[in-house]
């Protein structure tokens, strides 16, 4: 999966052009604490994001220079196990209940049937 940004390079005079943004490409970083990984579907664009283009003083702070450009959206987050936080032994001590880290969506289900058991994994690597 890769991190698509809208980067502010420069502050606009009058109406934005091609060279106020780059759209950079990413690896997504690695989650810190606290923090969900969202997949956004939908962007808004909004006559308020002009004026965070400025800098000037507003109800809300500009948008830097090599900044994200900032917006509202509709997304999806698939599920964060935020409990792990105050007890990560859980993912030691319970792996198959409460110590799952994450639940995904599959794409297509039936990928699943050729994944091996959990039997089968510990016979293949010994345990």
């Amino acid at each position: 999966m890769i991190n698509k940004q809208i980067i502010l390079k420069e502050r606009p005079i009058g109406f934005p052009t091609d060279s106020t943004w780059n759209l950079e490409s990413n690896a997504i970083p690695t989650l810190k604490k606290g923090e969900v990984l969202i997949q956004h579907h939908y962007i808004s664009l909004d006559p308020a994001m002009r004026g965070w283009m400025n800098d000037s003083k507003s109800y809300i702070a500009p948008v830097g220079i090599n900044e994200v450009m900032r917006s509202g959206s509709i997304g999806k987050v698939i599920e964060v196990n935020s409990s792990l936080e105050d007890n990560p032994e859980v993912v030691n001590d319970d792996p198959y209940g409460d110590g799952w880290i994450i639940k995904i969506e599959v794409s297509n289900p039936s990928d699943i049937d050729a994944l091996m058991s959990s039997e089968e994994y510990k016979n293949l690597i010994g345990s």
